[in-house]
């Protein structure tokens, strides 16, 4: 990252000149590698960051070891429970972790704080940010509840397949993207190549008949 300016600009290219050299005066850059822990349940929250560039998401893992993905950031977005632990002084309860090297300004708490409060333009930016990221947080949250485990992983399967209809993932993978458990995934994907629709191997799946994947739902 070349510098917090040019880094700014690349999440936020309409914020007002004042504003802007307002809110830059306050933010640090930082670039972290992948696989880098952003912060642990119990941790407390002490800063805000606004993704410039790269992936990072937010988990919880159950006593038994399992995986489940809440969501994702991504560049330009800031993070759903950071936003709510800063407001509420409450600690995290989840994991973020990096998928990718992300860069990403940082902004203390107290900063933070009274931006919202003073700032009309970045009070909009961090409530517009988190109201999007809640209303996607909330169509996950209907899903799990709501919908089949065969409907979510046959929507996963089109989505995700490559050049020849190809999908290079394991089954523990995909139990955590779709907050689901491995036993499960691979009973339900046995089910699927009985069905002709897709041909299982090692660490790879083979869709071969798209439109009985699509006719589930």
């Amino acid at each position: 990252m070349s510098n917090k300016f040019e880094a700014l600009h690349a999440v936020l290219p309409n914020y007002p000149d004042d504003a802007f050299e307002r809110l830059a005066s306050l933010v640090q850059p930082v670039t972290l590698p992948k696989d880098a822990s952003l912060f642990a349940p119990g941790d407390s929250c002490k800063q805000a960051f606004i993704l410039v560039s790269g992936v990072a998401r937010v988990e919880v893992v159950s006593e038994a070891g399992r995986e489940v993905i809440l969501y994702r950031v991504e560049p330009g977005q800031t993070c759903l429970m950071t936003t709510a632990c800063l407001s509420s002084d409450a600690n995290y309860s989840a994991y973020g972790i990096t998928e990718t090297e992300v860069e990403a300004v940082i902004l203390s708490k107290p900063d933070f704080l009274a931006l919202i409060g003073r700032c009309p333009i970045f009070r909009n930016f961090i409530l517009g940010s988190y109201g999007a990221r809640f209303a996607e947080f909330m169509v996950f949250v209907e899903e799990m509840l709501l919908q089949r485990v065969d409907v979510r992983l046959a929507r996963y399967l089109l989505q995700h397949r490559g050049e020849g209809g190809a999908i290079k993932q394991t089954h523990q993978h995909i139990a955590t993207e779709l907050g689901s458990a491995r036993e499960v995934i691979s009973r339900v994907l046995k089910e699927f190549e009985h069905k002709g629709y897709v041909k299982l191997s090692r660490g790879k799946i083979d869709v071969e008949n798209a439109g009985g994947l699509s006719a589930l739902g």
